[in-house]
């Protein structure tokens, strides 16, 4: 039906310009061959930042989500899918900021594994920044993490600290393999003198060792 609203197919009573209702499945398909310049589909908010919304309603169901898939005739390693993050460049230029990709590791029936590449552009051009692969190791300046947090880089430092606690800026170690042991690694902090390095036992309270900006290093004392 055509109302003074919109174009209503399966409802009489249109809410939108083109209203589309089906109690079941397989309500709206756009198919059609993209060029990576002009999409099949293209949706355009000219006074808001909400092109387009997905909403689930479903009674019982604890979330909505959205399937993105590549399905190619012949499977294969390098096939992926992606979101782009695009805006314009100073002359007004079409331009690709940020990308999150999904790959593949292994793509054996029944054993598949999957990761996640995080691209941003630099100088131009993308470059992948992060990984999570298909064991969970996260892997910041290498597409190949080896450990649940595998950092890599050409410079100096690879990571840096900052805090504002007058107790310093530290890290706490715990290992909980068959006694719990906590341990915390501390720099700085005017809590007090000479802004030491301190290797706190967490787990007894107690400061086993500390180096001071002097370069005593005190072991039962926190005053070399």
């Amino acid at each position: 039906r055509i109302d003074n609203v919109g174009l209503g197919i399966g409802t009489t009573a249109p809410d939108y310009k083109l209203d589309v209702r089906k109690a079941g499945y397989d309500v709206f398909l756009a198919s059609g061959q993209s060029n990576g310049n002009y999409p099949v589909a293209k949706f355009i908010d000219e006074t808001d930042a909400s092109p387009a919304w997905f909403e689930g309603r479903r009674s019982g169901d604890p979330g909505a989500g959205i399937f993105i898939r590549h399905n190619p005739a012949s499977p294969a390693t390098n096939n992926n899918t992606f979101v782009r993050f695009q805006m314009n460049d100073a002359a007004g230029n079409k331009t690709n900021y940020a990308q999150v990709k999904a790959g593949i590791d292994v793509n054996t029936d029944g054993s598949e594994g999957g990761n996640l590449q995080f691209y941003t552009s630099q100088a131009g051009s993308f470059t992948e920044q992060m990984r999570i692969d298909d064991a969970g190791n996260v892997g910041i300046g290498t597409t190949a993490p080896a450990v649940k947090l595998d950092v890599r880089d050409a410079g100096w430092p690879i990571a840096a600290f900052h805090g504002t606690s007058e107790y310093g800026t530290g890290i706490q170690l715990y290992n909980t393999h068959t006694t719990d042991q906590a341990w915390a690694i501390i720099g700085g902090g005017t809590s007090q003198s000479n802004y030491p390095l301190k290797f706190y036992d967490q787990t007894n309270a107690v400061y086993r060792m500390v180096l001071d900006n002097t370069g005593k290093l005190g072991i039962g004392t926190t005053s070399p």
